[in-house]
């Protein structure tokens, strides 16, 4: 039988008007090269197993455009195989006679066409394609592939494709959850800026999109503002999603406070509160290390509870402290398990209180300042974090932040970042 040029309904999917499907982004159908774009580019024919090989042969030397035909089977009108033309190539120079056997008159495609065919239906995700692609024999894993609709032909696709589907799509997940997770700590320290005549800077870089890093100022009275500066284990969506939940839970939780007689507040009590709906909420593997800072304006005092990892300085004319070298002493936080938050859900820590006075400074900071390493690996540390402190004497937190990061960028020297970073300077 010779070359059909017509096409077949009974082989193409019919689609009119409103029929045509749609297909999300994440539906390898939405990646396909249908068959009119296919016809118009001149990138399709019909094949059958009968047709030629010498016509075959010929409409790839005169198509340059051609590269991948499926084979379709006379009889049941199904996808049997395919060609490619990198392959008919390699068949007719194969060995000295190669060309000539091929070419004969009576040789049909049915002699050279491969029957390991992958035809996957349109609304297969790019997930499962990808593993149905990466399952075929090694030789083939990489040709293209063709896509249907209900069993009958809708376009072709290729491996090259489907990655790019999924990093697109990953992208804009990554995008879309990292602009959530900036928005939410945006419009918590808009408030507090509005409702608090305290000064205060925070940065927040994730690293490659969303991330683990968060920074929430809460003003509860005009004598009591809350900051939380936390850092949740691991990176990415599943990190930004934790800290997407603590912090609505923190935000909802404040609103809620500042309804009540704040006159008897008990932050470790509170905290406590928090802790356990955290770890209610959020994935058992999954924690947070940081500190939680009461300011209290009439007492003059900040108290501090430290879940781990607190890198959280006090800093008074020429002097800086770390407050956690300051709390190790505390007997109920030695304990066995874990200083986390929302890892234990019963885990209460104790809270220490400092005396603070107009003009001191409170510097907070994640692990992705202190460990960060330049060219001869060597980490930041905190030597040059209390050196900054020790010598700045301004009075705005934007300039205390904008020294601390330029310590730390002429540390580093253009050595990649290694970690979401975030830093906050609150000005008492």
């Amino acid at each position: 039988m010779e070359l059909e040029l017509q096409t077949q309904q009974n082989i193409f999917a019919d689609f009119k008007g409103d029929k045509r499907p749609i297909f999300s982004a994440y539906e390898c159908g939405k990646l396909a090269v249908t068959l009119p774009v296919l016809e118009q580019e001149n990138k399709f024919f019909l094949v059958n197993q009968y047709l030629r090989f010498q016509t075959l042969h010929e409409e790839y030397m005169a198509n340059e455009e051609l590269d991948f035909l499926p084979v379709f089977d006379t009889d049941s009108n199904e996808i049997i195989g395919y060609t490619m033309r990198q392959k008919i190539l390699a068949a007719l120079s194969k060995g000295p006679f190669s060309k000539e056997l091929l070419l004969r008159p009576e040789v049909t495609v049915q002699s050279v066409y491969d029957k390991r065919v992958l035809c996957i239906d349109a609304y297969t995700n790019l997930s499962e394609t990808s593993y149905l692609l990466m399952q075929r024999d090694e030789d083939i894993r990489f040709d293209p592939f063709v896509i249907t609709v209900d069993g009958y032909f809708y376009g072709i696709c290729s491996i090259q494709k489907i990655i790019d589907g999924l990093n697109r799509f990953l992208e804009k997940d990554m995008s879309f959850c990292e602009i959530s997770q900036l928005k939410l700590m945006l419009e918590t320290n808009k408030n507090f800026k509005q409702e608090s005549n305290m000064s205060i800077d925070y940065r927040v870089n994730c690293l490659h999109g969303p991330g683990g890093d968060y920074v929430g100022t809460f003003s509860l009275s005009p004598n009591l503002s809350l900051f939380v500066h936390l850092d949740v284990c691991g990176k990415g969506l599943k990190a930004s999603n934790v800290v997407m939940v603590i912090g609505t839970i923190l935000k909802t939780w404040v609103e809620m406070e500042k309804q009540e007689d704040l006159t008897n507040f008990k932050l470790s009590e509170r905290l406590s509160r928090l802790n356990r709906l955290s770890y209610n909420l959020t994935p058992d593997e999954m924690y947070a290390t940081g500190v939680f800072v009461l300011h209290d304006k009439l007492n003059q005092t900040i108290e501090v509870v430290d879940y781990g990892h607190g890198f959280i300085w006090l800093k008074r004319r020429n002097k800086a402290a770390r407050l956690s070298e300051y709390m190790q002493d505390l007997e109920t936080n030695k304990i066995d398990q874990m200083p986390f938050f929302a890892i234990n859900e019963d885990l209460q820590l104790q809270s220490k209180k400092f005396k603070v006075k107009t003009g001191d400074f409170i510097f907070v900071c994640t692990d992705g300042i202190v460990e960060q390493k330049n060219i001869y690996k060597e980490e930041f540390g905190t030597t040059y974090i209390k050196k900054v402190l020790k010598e700045f004497e301004g009075n705005d937190p934007a300039q205390l932040n904008n020294l601390i990061l330029e310590e730390w960028e002429d540390f580093r020297k253009h050595y990649k970042i290694m970690d979401d970073y975030s830093i906050l300077s609150i000005a008492i």
